[in-house]
């Protein structure tokens, strides 16, 4: 699975702005950021001293994806739970942030173990709030103190709600559905028709989103699990190597990154 995310970001602000997002091992800019005075104050941490995530960033287990301008830490809190840490100077608050923060939530669910997000947001931080809110994030309790703060709201974003909810998900999904629409036809295989479905999208292009980063087993169990409750058929895995999937209408064989496949007529 692919431990590396460059992902550049455009923005058209008058003159082009590119920001890179990557997974830091070292801690030397996340620890710049949250022990800059315009975001210190907001950490929850109680310290005099500057901040130093040295030790969180030597456990692999742990992701940072970080900009020059802030990025995100998931620190695990079980296989597959990650607690998430935001922190943007205020410089890059707002669309900027917002979308890096999409990115990020992308890679961690599509590129690792992460099936459950968590987050603490507190009640006057409304940056984060907002943040948290944009992305889907659904609010689950509120400790009356921690950490020195007070109000403190707790946001939990999992899979399901992550892929329904994310453009480029979706727009892989439409991609799949177009290319094998075309294939199917060209094969001579027909396909039960049913009406466009932006859920299934969502939830196939979500698939293969994680199949593009080695995600094969977590991807393929979660989308069966949701074509379970929606009604879908199940996808099986027939060989990794080139990818073959069974999708009960065909057999999907799919290219080296999974930009595309061909499809085959199954036995019988």
């Amino acid at each position: 699975m692919s431990t590396k995310a460059e992902l550049k970001l455009v923005e058209n602000t008058g003159a082009q702005r590119v920001l890179t997002l990557s997974r830091d091992y070292s801690a030397t800019r996340i620890n710049a950021i949250i022990n800059n005075p315009e975001v210190r104050s907001s950490v929850l941490a109680q310290s005099e001293k500057d901040l130093d995530l040295t030790g969180i960033l030597m456990n692999a287990n742990n992701v940072a994806l970080m900009s020059d301008s802030g990025g995100l830490l998931f620190v695990m809190l079980a296989p597959g739970v990650y607690d998430v840490h935001t922190q943007f100077l205020v410089s890059a608050r707002g669309a900027i942030a917002l979308r890096l923060t999409r990115e990020a939530v992308r890679w961690m669910m599509t590129r690792s173990d992460c099936v459950e997000l968590w987050t603490k947001v507190p009640e006057e931080n409304k940056p984060a709030l907002g943040l948290t809110r944009a992305l889907g994030g659904r609010k689950e309790f509120t400790s009356p103190a921690f950490a020195g703060f007070s109000n403190i709201s707790h946001y939990r974003l999992d899979y399901l709600a992550w892929s329904q909810g994310d453009l480029e998900a979706r727009r892989a999904g439409e991609w799949f559905h177009e290319m094998l629409e075309a294939k199917l036809a060209k094969t001579g295989i027909e396909e039960p028709v049913h009406a466009d479905d932006p859920s299934h999208n969502a939830a196939v292009g979500a698939v293969v989103l994680g199949l593009r980063h080695g995600s094969v087993d977590k991807s393929l169990a979660l989308y069966n699990r949701w074509a379970a409750i929606s009604g879908y058929a199940p996808i099986s895995l027939i060989a990794r190597w080139p990818l073959t999937l069974d999708i009960q209408t065909a057999i999907v064989v799919c290219d080296e990154r999974l930009e595309g496949f061909e499809v085959l007529r199954r036995p019988g």
